[in-house]
């Protein structure tokens, strides 16, 4: 998932097509959302190495290996996110969070900062995610969690019991209704 500002943004899809050059990741299906609002981005790459529209590639059936989307609606993310094993992400706390915390999925994070790189250490630290700041080390990441992926889903699994969704929202209803009462 690429998120962010548009110079984050920009750097997280780089660190990506980095990645998915790699000969390892010739057969792994990916789905990109950019998370930009633009519906030209919208196109499937088949595995013929051909890039397709998205009504083209279900009408002809075409066997596919990256689907990119300029911007995924909350339902078709949330799809996204319910079939995946993993996702790649930049570290970004909030999709982090949403992620390992609501979606229970292992974070392969490729930092941008020095904040997303401590995000990532701490997921690490817990067995929620892998940092991955090369890019082999994105594919040793992937084949890690799917060699391990008993064990991510165990710890993943007791720390969405514990996850608070909107908790954002919720500290500022919370803080809200402090200073309503103070005046």
């Amino acid at each position: 998932m690429r998120t962010g500002n548009e110079s984050t943004n920009d750097g997280t899809g780089q660190r990506y097509e980095k990645v998915f050059h790699q000969n390892e990741m010739r057969k792994e299906k990916r789905i990109i959302s950019h998370a930009r609002n633009d519906s030209s981005i919208d196109s499937v790459l088949g595995k013929d190495g051909k890039k397709y529209s998205i009504t083209d590639a279900l009408e002809k059936k075409i066997d596919w290996i990256q689907i990119d989307i300029g911007f995924l609606s909350e339902q078709e993310k949330d799809t996204v996110l319910n079939l995946c094993k993993y996702a790649v992400v930049n570290g970004s706390h909030t999709v982090m969070g949403e992620i390992m915390g609501g979606k229970s999925k292992a974070n392969i994070g490729i930092p941008i900062y020095d904040e997303h790189t401590n995000n990532i250490k701490w997921a690490e630290e817990k067995n929620l995610g892998i940092l991955a700041i090369k890019t082999k080390q994105v594919t040793q990441a992937i084949f890690k969690i799917k060699e391990n992926y008993e064990e991510f889903e165990e710890n993943l699994s007791e720390f969405s019991k514990n996850f608070v969704p909107n908790g954002a929202e919720n500290s500022a209803k919370i803080a809200a209704q402090i200073l309503e009462e103070k005046k």
